[in-house]
């Protein structure tokens, strides 16, 4: 995953655990791609502060993930679903498909089971 789109994306998840001022900064930065000097104007800070605010907000951000992993828990849940759906959509569906879509949907349990699943 491209390193802003991950950004935007741990926002997406831990973005009400960063303060405010971190998440509206970090959003304007990573989801609206304004660059540090437009959020300094836009902000009334300069843009050391809005440097320093983005990369405390990623440290933050990347901690919460290193912690909690609901990103990749996400993610993973994610493909197994599609694989899940993309198999079951077969009609013409062999033994090893069969097999292979008994597996996935263990998977997506097995994942469901984790304390990770909401």
């Amino acid at each position: 995953m491209e390193p802003i789109a991950r950004l935007s994306f741990l926002l997406d998840f831990y973005g009400s655990l960063l303060t405010e001022r971190q998440r509206s900064i970090a959003a304007m930065h990573w989801s609206e791609d304004m660059s540090l000097a437009e959020i300094a104007a836009e902000t009334g800070i300069t843009r050391q502060a809005a440097h320093d605010t983005v990369r405390k907000a990623e440290i933050a951000l990347e901690e919460f993930e290193e912690k909690l992993g609901l990103m990749t828990w996400h993610l993973r849940l994610k493909k197994a679903s599609q694989q899940a759906q993309s198999l079951a959509a077969n009609p013409d569906c062999d033994g090893n498909s069969h097999a292979r879509l008994v597996e996935t949907l263990q998977t997506i349990s097995d994942l469901l089971e984790e304390p990770h699943g909401l």
